[in-house]
């Protein structure tokens, strides 16, 4: 029940942030950094040396000096001081298969990065903070940020089947989010997963299976998928009013979009994010450029 309050109260928090003005909403975020900055500068060692001689509470974000992946990787222990969360004990979690798409001490969600943009390393994500990202993925199936709402309870019909692609063959972060979504989220939907590292025949004898409402996963599967449906490999008819194709990891192409508007009748909604911070960016319906 700790999960359903913290996921109502992130919905509250994350929609009356889209209906500030602008200036109202930068001042939100100047009280948010700077409360991340004095509590960094309270707990960890790092970010007293990175933050020497910058007064937190007069200076300007600019004058914060920028974590590199290279910084992250090199000073993880001074840099998250909870023992609990030492490198060599989230490294020694994640070497047991068992352990993946569990919490750690059953508070972090804990995965790899993709090492895209440098070496690959494991990453805890307080539920709680990973929670306010599903509020606000919950709040953007919505035509803007204004119209943001809570869909209705699918009690007269079925719930929309959401096919997610993870990578089940690895302590990856889609397979972690996958396996931690909140238990709310079967009210409103029906999950199912496919492992992209699978066969292709057997990714496509599944998707065919299970006939998705909506799809969730890497723009150029996507592709692949939307150049089977109109050869004639697959055969799926997504609701063109309520489904959706979320895609992420690579790049959403012009050829991608009008592949997945040929073949499901739907363009595919880009996402931006990585495994440090989750979920980034992301379009709304009807818009062209990302969301932060």
């Amino acid at each position: 029940m700790s999960r359903l309050f913290n996921i109502l109260r992130a919905r509250r928090a994350v929609k009356e942030a889209h209906f500030m003005c602008r200036a109202d909403l930068l001042k939100l975020q100047e009280r948010r950094w700077r409360a991340m900055a004095r509590y960094a500068l309270e707990v960890s060692p790092f970010y007293r040396r990175h933050l020497a001689g910058i007064d937190v509470e007069r200076c300007q974000i600019t004058d914060i000096p920028p974590m590199t992946k290279e910084l992250m990787v090199e000073n993880w222990d001074e840099i998250v001081p909870d023992k609990r969360l030492r490198r060599a004990e989230l490294e020694k979690f994640l070497h047991d298969p068992k352990n993946w798409g569990t919490l750690l001490h059953g508070r972090w969600m804990v995965s790899t990065t993709s090492g895209t943009t440098g070496p690959g390393f494991a990453v805890p994500h307080d539920i709680a903070s990973v929670d306010w990202g599903h509020a606000c993925q919950n709040l953007r199936n919505s035509a803007s940020p204004h119209s943001a709402s809570q869909p209705p309870l699918p009690l007269f019909r079925r719930r929309l089947k959401v096919l997610a692609f993870v990578t089940a063959t690895s302590p990856s972060v889609s397979a972690a989010l996958y396996a931690t979504r909140p238990w709310i989220g079967a009210l409103f939907c029906t999950y199912h997963r496919i492992n992209i590292t699978a066969p292709w025949s057997e990714i496509l004898a599944e998707v065919q299976r299970i006939q998705p409402d909506a799809m969730m996963g890497y723009a150029s599967l996507f592709g692949r998928l939307a150049q089977a449906q109109l050869n004639g490999e697959l055969n799926i008819r997504m609701p063109k009013d309520k489904g959706y194709i979320w895609a992420g990891g690579d790049a959403v192409t012009p050829g991608i979009r009008d592949l997945c508007r040929r073949a499901f009748g739907i363009e595919p909604f880009n996402m931006y994010g990585c495994g440090e911070t989750l979920g980034i960016a992301r379009q709304w319906r009807g818009m062209e450029h990302l969301h932060c």
